[in-house]
């Protein structure tokens, strides 16, 4: 019955919004500002979408989708492409020249446009959401691709259940930057009395390599609202922003470690940025300070890098320090095991803990175990304290040296140089390090076109670590272009860079240009693409059979089919096939009054007896239905199914209440007036019809009454009290009946008494 108020709101909400835009593509709603709207979705429709448009300048962009009800197993769906225009066979038009680069990309990579993403369930205070955060790195590929300036998109949001939607580009999180105050490490904030108005700012990433706390100096508590979405919001335990809420005293700071940081940065929409409002009765200060540091647990010896240590033994207890969030390598003089933990205890039946086994492999001479830049990031960020613990398993006393892994740190750092594809630089450019894949190029000519009409200085070295000048001797080549020119690096000078390239495979390129243009490294020989991904599904009944690509398949499972794509590069397609298993027949048992009928699966039956037909289960697969129709004698004597109410009766009234329907013998009542006394801390919703059959909804025709009793003060636990005028529904009196219905969420007493003038 909750979801049946919901749904009223909403139906009169979705109506008023039917005239808004956002409906069609050529009406979007655009998005340089919140959106936020109840949307409603008939059940028998399916779904519906939203559209609107933004240009990447509004990037990041987020789509947080809540629906009415928790039982929701999936949220929105979201599409994104660069037009609004199609034509007369359906294709799309992209009148933007621009775009042409943008396009064959994203087809390079086995995408087709538009680009589909879902949104991913998230539990916030304790209700289920949907969020989908389109970020800043689909405007950073753009640029890479050399699109730098504003490009306009269109999104379609597909819901398939009611709820609320709020839409929220970069622009509206700007503003709300620049109306906060920034709280950082060492701050004394002085806290107004009651102040609901101050904005500030945490921004969890800065502090997650420290352990923080907030100290308040007041006489009253003071508590702290954190918002993920929203600055302007009210500071309240139930407001839909907020995230959480902490209490602080005098003597119990509020400690904030990093493993919790972590979490409530991988679960915000802006990346770790929180507002927070402060609110106290009285004055006060709150001081924002790192928490002392306290030395690993167990006993274990802090590692640094460059600095050697000796592990015995399994036994010997290690660990390294939060601030390690870069590529790590671990150099030892024999073959080495390494044990990775959250907790000294290296106990995986205790709450949080984790244990991981990494091996070493044998590089330049020396046996090494490498962590990438990710996997050091996921274990800092699983850190129950300050440190990540590490046991060493060694057959004999080993020398480990633990240093920064310089080549992870190049690939990490730097953006992809494709051969053969346009390259736009400018001069903001000139810090920007590329890498470019050496065995792209070799074995052939190597031309360099640059169309800028000034200078553009190009180097190549062996490492991302060297400056833009012909005098590093990490520089292998320079070539300086005073205008549009193209120049031929030939074969032999290529070869000789091959000594240069480090162990990924790179050589890696830095651009000082004077004006923005395009530069270009044209490969002359071959290079095979890489392979195009693709994916099918398909469903068939059980007992049938699929053809796909000249074979027939009958069991659920994945398939692939291997051809050759546009671009000579394999195109690898699979099925994924699923077999509906076969839904049972059913028997349905049904009985009638004499002289009625019943109506099954769109037929009218009137004789007792079996009835058999075939009917489509959920999958859209055939299966035999059974009707055992009984048909009871014809003195069977007849109900109308309702209750009878008087007028000195007590009821106990709860939410299962509203299916039961009352009815009153209208002499019976004799009293003019009726009080009804309600007793429940949930208001009661009164609903009186002059028919039986009718729906506890204010606009439902047969619906000629209908009262709200409050909820019972508990200042006074007196009932709330409604009298009934009963010689006003005299008129809707039928065959000496009235009939009456309940709703109320709270389970309490109703007692009914006349009222005598």
């Amino acid at each position: 019955m909750k979801k049946l108020f919901s749904t009223l709101f909403v139906v009169l909400f979705a109506t008023s919004m039917m005239a808004q835009t956002g409906f069609t593509c050529e009406d979007p709603i655009p998005v340089d500002s919140n959106y936020k709207a109840s949307v409603f979705v008939d059940p028998e429709e399916g779904y519906k979408e939203l559209w609107y448009t933004a240009g990447t300048y509004d990037l990041p962009l987020n789509v947080t989708f809540i629906p009415d009800e928790d039982i929701v197993d999936f949220g929105p769906d979201v599409h994104i492409d660069f037009t609004c225009e199609y034509d007369s066979k359906g294709n799309a038009v992209y009148s933007d020249p621009k775009l042409s680069d943008l396009i064959t990309s994203v087809e390079d990579f086995g995408y087709t446009l538009p680009i589909s993403l879902t949104t991913t369930e998230v539990i916030r205070d304790g209700k289920k959401a949907y969020d989908l955060n389109i970020g800043k790195f689909y405007r950073d590929q753009l640029t890479e691709y050399g699109i730098n300036y504003n490009v306009k998109a269109y999104v379609r949001v597909e819901y398939y259940e009611s709820g609320q939607i709020t839409l929220r580009p970069d622009t509206a999180f700007r503003n709300c930057i620049e109306n906060s105050h920034y709280i950082v490490l060492g701050d004394t904030l002085d806290i107004i009395p009651d102040d609901t108005e101050n904005v500030f700012v945490a921004a969890l990433p800065d502090w997650q390599n420290d352990s923080i706390r907030f100290v308040w100096d007041g006489g009253s508590p003071v508590r702290l609202y954190f918002a993920t979405t929203e600055c302007n919001f009210t500071p309240s335990e139930t407001n839909e922003y907020v995230y959480k809420y902490y209490d602080i005293t005098s003597d119990a700071p509020l400690k904030m470690y990093s493993s919790q940081m972590k979490a409530d940065i991988d679960n915000s929409k802006d990346g770790g940025i929180f507002y927070v409002k402060i609110v106290s009765p009285s004055a006060g200060r709150l001081i924002v300070e790192k928490i002392p540091l306290d030395p690993p647990a167990g006993n274990a010896t802090r590692l640094e890098y460059d600095r050697s240590v000796t592990a015995a033994s399994a036994n010997d207890l290690y660990a390294f320090f939060r601030t390690w969030r870069s590529a790590t390598a671990f150099v030892a003089d024999q073959p080495i095991e390494m044990e990775v933990s959250n907790s000294h205890l290296f106990d995986d039946s205790q709450a949080y803990v984790f244990v991981r086994t990494y091996s070493s492999e044998f590089v330049d001479g020396k046996h090494t175990l490498a962590l990438t830049t990710a996997e050091m990031l996921d274990l800092v960020g699983r850190m129950l304290d300050n440190y990540i613990y590490v046991r060493f398993n060694v057959s004999s006393p080993t020398t480990i040296t633990p240093m920064r892994w310089e080549f992870s740190e190049c690939v990490d750092n730097t953006m992809i140089l494709q051969a053969n594809v346009p390259l736009m630089v400018s001069s903001s450019s000139s810090s920007t390090m590329y890498r470019l894949v050496y065995d792209d190029i070799k074995g052939a000519d190597l031309k360099i076109k640059w169309a800028g009409s000034r200078r553009l200085n190009t180097y190549i070295g062996d490492t991302c670590i060297f400056a833009a000048s012909s005098t590093d001797s990490h520089v292998i080549y320079e070539k300086a272009f005073p205008r549009a020119a193209t120049i031929t690096v030939d074969a032999a000078t290529v070869a000789s860079w091959a000594n240069s390239v480090d162990e990924e495979g790179y050589l890696y390129v830095r651009f000082t240009p004077q004006t923005t243009n395009e530069v270009t490294f044209i490969s002359e020989k071959p290079i095979t693409p890489d392979p195009v991904y693709a994916t099918e599904s398909a469903a068939v009944c059980f007992g049938e059979s699929f053809d796909w690509n000249g074979k027939t398949y009958t069991e659920s499972g994945e398939y692939t089919y291997t051809t050759v794509a546009a671009n000579g590069a394999d195109s690898i397609v699979t099925l994924t096939l699923t077999v509906h298993p076969q839904t049972p027949a059913t028997t349905e048992e049904a009985t009638i009054d004499f002289g009625t009928t019943y109506e099954w699966n769109g037929q009218t039956y009137s004789t007792a007896g079996e009835y058999t037909t075939t009917l489509q289960d959920e999958n859209g697969c055939d299966y035999q239905a059974t009707l055992i129709l009984t048909i009871l004698p014809e003195e069977q004597p007849e109900t109308d199914g309702t209750i009878l109410l008087n007028p000195t009766d007590e009821l106990t009234i709860n939410l299962d209440s509203a299916i039961n329907v009352y009815h009153t013998e209208y002499d019976v009542w004799s009293a003019a007036k009726v009080q009804l006394n309600w007793y429940g801390d949930k208001p009661l919703h009164v609903f009186v019809a002059k028919d039986r059959e009718f729906l506890v909804a204010i606009y439902h025709e047969d619906v000629v009454l209908y009262e709200k009793i409050e909820a019972v003060d508990p200042a006074n636990g007196e009932p709330q009290v409604l009298v009934l005028d009963m010689s006003a529904l005299r008129a809707y009196v039928n065959d000496g009946k009235l009939y009456v219905r309940f709703l109320t969420d709270a389970d309490a007493r109703l007692v009914i008494a006349p009222l005598t003038e």
